[in-house]
């Protein structure tokens, strides 16, 4: 997508709306900024952990590979947390 922007004079520049729809930008997301030469690169921030958005539906991320089903991980999480709240009363 070739799409030109203008900065104002408060050094603002408003992404298009078919820019934000393709990469699925919302309001208070965060944008890392990186030169390179005569180039400004924008690429979104994303946290490791949570809901992406894939085919229009929102799936879980927790940006670790695993080998350990659904159910043993909740249940991991929960000895954990049992175990650090017996240890700091």
């Amino acid at each position: 997508m070739d799409t030109r922007v203008t900065i104002d004079r408060f050094g603002r520049l408003v992404s298009p709306k078919a820019v934000r729809h393709t990469l699925d930008l919302k309001p208070g997301d965060k944008l890392k900024i990186e030169t390179e030469e005569d180039r400004l690169i924008l690429s979104r921030v994303r946290d490791r952990a949570g809901l992406q958005k894939e085919d229009g539906v929102r799936v879980y991320r927790s940006g670790m590979p695993t080998n350990t089903s659904v159910v043993e991980r909740i249940e991991q999480q929960r000895r954990q947390r049992r175990e650090h709240v017996m240890s700091n009363p």
